[in-house]
């Protein structure tokens, strides 16, 4: 357990962080910034919007496009909306977790939780990153469980108004013009999530940039490369700036690059979560768990499953690699009742599941460890593998510093 006691002994630039990835993603959106133009469409575009003494030029079809630009009204949209709505459902998740509290008389299992903790990594084209420092299995918990939710809101946003294919009059668009439509658009988008888990800096590696900086890169240059980032990282907290806005702080490492794989093989239905995900739900406050689901019922419930292993380009050794997800569907359609016919539930609590994540997590050290959380009023483990690799990096970056030290020192005479 990473507590008060070990933080003391380390580099204030050497703490261990946790940190969760959520990823949110438009499906098909690039289908609608590249679409394919009949040939014979160009009779049908509204010619009022352009010189109509002039013959038709084939390259108006293209100039209308843009100038409807409703592939980025989409885009907009949807970074602004699914984040406000991500942090509502994220608020009534605390809500329910404080009047809980309050009813038994104890403190909310998640009192330090807050939305100001969900944090954009990223815009990347059609994509929301987000990454949030975790402190408990039950935030991982109540993070995931927002974002589920708020997928499928906003997927209602995308589907479920009725008058997508009708104007003010009730008429029906016809022909080529609904693909350029952007109520059509959005009628045929939809959205799929990602989420995974990464420990700094034990396998991963946090890089911080500022122009407030001033010998760090120098050193860098002259240093073990080992530890390049951690000059950088030890001005940024020296100068007050870590977690403010003038730094720019990017994450690199094993997990990183599995999280981004894991997201290829998500869809609308399945949320795809990184084995340390799957391990840190399994440990949840189950109890706990199903009076938060129950105080706000209406909500999607979480619900885990397992679907086998499959390999991932490039990453965790070219094995296959043990994929776990959420049910993100919108319990309607044919999908639903066929699963609720044939039983298929998640796979919490099962008897195998402790067993598996021990073998898991021990068969494949190399690329992926068992996730420690913080908790700075628990027991010290002085066992803990993260806590003894923290150590001997620690000893190895002081001695690096004295030596820049010295260097400087022999520079100056």
């Amino acid at each position: 357990m990473l507590n008060k006691e070990f933080f003391s002994e380390i580099s204030e630039e050497l703490h261990p962080r946790c940190k969760l990835f959520l990823s949110a993603d438009l499906i098909r959106s690039s289908e609608q910034k590249h679409p394919i133009v009949p040939a014979d469409a160009g009779d049908q575009f509204d010619k009022d919007k352009f010189d109509t003494e002039r013959p038709f030029d084939p390259y108006s079809r293209t100039m209308q496009y843009y100038l409807e630009d409703h592939w980025f009204s989409y885009l907009t949209e949807f970074y602004q909306k699914y984040h406000q709505i991500f942090l509502d459902e994220l608020q009534v998740l605390i809500d329910a977790d404080r009047q809980l509290g309050q009813a038994r008389d104890q403190e909310p299992k998640c009192s330090r939780m807050n939305t100001n903790r969900i944090q954009i990594w990223k815009l990347a084209g059609d994509e929301i990153i987000y990454a949030v420092d975790v402190l408990t299995e039950d935030e991982i918990y109540m993070i995931s469980l927002a974002f589920i939710r708020s997928i499928i809101i906003y997927r209602k946003i995308l589907h479920d108004d009725r008058n997508y294919f009708h104007d003010d009059a009730g008429r029906e668009f016809k022909g080529y013009r609904d693909q350029f439509s952007a109520l059509y658009s959005k009628c045929i988008l939809d959205v799929k999530g990602t989420i995974w888990w990464a420990g700094f800096p034990v396998s991963n590696r946090e890089i911080v940039i500022s122009n407030e900086f001033s010998r760090a890169d120098e050193i860098s240059k002259s240093a073990d490369p080992r530890f390049s980032n951690l000059f950088g990282l030890k001005e940024a907290i020296d100068k007050n700036l870590y977690g403010k806005n003038s730094l720019k702080v990017d994450y690199l490492g094993p997990s990183i690059d599995i999280g981004f794989r894991l997201a290829g093989l998500s869809n609308s239905k399945q949320l795809i979560i990184s084995v340390e995900v799957a391990f840190l739900l399994n440990k949840r406050d189950s109890a706990w768990a199903l009076l938060i689901e129950g105080a706000t019922a209406s909500r999607k419930p979480l619900v885990m499953k397992f679907s086998g292993r499959k390999p991932l380009k490039g990453v965790f050794g070219l094995k296959p690699y043990p994929v776990f997800w959420l049910d993100s569907s919108s319990n309607e359609g044919l999908s639903f009742i066929e699963e609720e016919m044939l039983g298929a539930t998640g796979i919490e609590k099962n008897r195998f599941l402790d067993m598996y994540f021990e073998r898991i997590f021990k068969r494949h050290s190399r690329f992926i460890i068992e996730p420690e959380l913080i908790n700075m009023d628990g027991e010290y483990d002085k066992n803990s593998v993260v806590c003894n690799v923290i150590k001997r990096i620690d000893d190895v970056w002081r001695k690096e510093q004295l030596r820049q030290v010295s260097k400087a020192d022999i520079y100056s005479e």
